[in-house]
């Protein structure tokens, strides 16, 4: 989180979704769902498909309290963190996680979203 801070107030010129990660993405959704799945003790593909959501939802979130504080990358638009939402989404396989934590992921995608 440091790092992109870092990068992000030198104004380096870094790749926005890179920088979303280093900033906050990670552990904002990714790292917690992680967690929880070690928690429960999931299977390592029901944990790769919780990273696979996790990871591009959590650098919308950063995305998007950048743009709302004014402190986004140059170019860096609300239809990139749309993007990273809908990437989200079609991570979330029903042939692997079950039905109430599709919805459940679902709703949370909703959220960051503000839909």
């Amino acid at each position: 989180m440091a790092a992109g801070a870092h990068l992000g107030l030198i104004g380096a010129d870094a790749d926005a979704r890179r920088l979303a990660s280093l900033k906050g993405g990670s552990y904002t959704v990714e790292g917690p769902l992680l967690i929880g799945a070690a928690l429960a003790e999931a299977s390592i593909l029901v944990a790769t498909r919780l990273e696979r959501f996790g990871e591009p939802l959590g650098e919308a979130f950063q995305l998007l309290d950048d743009l709302r504080d004014g402190d986004a990358a140059p170019g860096v638009a609300m239809i990139d963190a749309n993007k990273l939402i809908a990437e989200a989404r079609d991570a979330l396989d029903p042939d692997v996680l079950d039905a109430d934590a599709v919805q459940a992921l679902g709703l949370l995608a909703d959220l960051v979203g503000g839909s």
